[in-house]
């Protein structure tokens, strides 16, 4: 195991305790939740769905409760969020979403297998080079045409949330994340060859549209 896994490992062991938590603050309003947002761009065909970097699953357990017909998969290589999503589902009785302990730069799925992809509040934990890796191996397992969402942090328009945010968030993620912030997301998911649609804005985040 490379230090980075190491690092990621130990951050979510630790995070995996006080993830409800979080959820709580951040999500807890369903008119400001990416996790809505997501839940009402994807129809109820029959299709099927990877969320990279499953964390504790909120985003696809929600997805299986309201579209039955999406079959989901979700990968993550932090076996204690895995084991937190486990439990989470089967809190909500979701048995439907095939769950694995998988590195998102080197995926065990064939060229274009999956209509959706989804990432949740992950790219910014990752160093540059895996940034890269990552994208390049959604880029290989979604669809032509296929559609790639994206949640990500961002500082909030209304200013008590906007002190909130720089109190909390920055202190938890890595040094490189105030670099991360300053992405233009048009040009970056260009350079790694999706087309990019729009950003959608909540209170603590923007949910990003591309396709491939």
């Amino acid at each position: 195991m490379s230090t980075y896994e190491q690092k990621i490992q130990l951050k979510f062991k630790l995070l995996s305790k006080i993830y409800g938590i979080m959820d709580l603050i951040y999500f807890s309003n369903k008119k400001s939740s990416p996790r809505y947002g997501l839940l009402n761009n994807i129809s109820n065909k029959h299709q099927r769905l990877l969320d990279v970097c499953f964390g504790a699953g909120h985003s696809v357990i929600l997805i299986a409760e309201n579209k039955p017909n999406v079959a989901i998969t979700g990968i993550d290589m932090s076996k204690d969020m895995l084991a937190l999503a486990r439990k989470n589902m089967k809190k909500e009785n979701i048995s439907g979403i095939e769950t694995f302990e998988m590195d998102a730069t080197q995926m065990d799925f064939g060229d274009e297998t999956f209509d959706i992809v989804t990432i949740s509040l992950s790219l910014h934990e990752m160093e540059p080079d895996i940034v890269q890796k990552t994208l390049a191996e959604i880029f290989r397992v979604l669809k032509k045409g296929g559609v790639f969402y994206i949640t990500e942090w961002a500082v909030p328009r209304n200013f008590f949330k906007r002190i909130f945010f720089k109190c909390t968030i920055p202190i938890m993620e890595p040094g490189t994340f105030k670099d991360f912030m300053k992405i233009n997301w048009n040009t970056f998911l260009t350079e790694h060859q999706f087309t990019f649609d729009r950003i959608d804005r909540y209170s603590y985040t923007q949910f990003i549209v591309a396709t491939k």
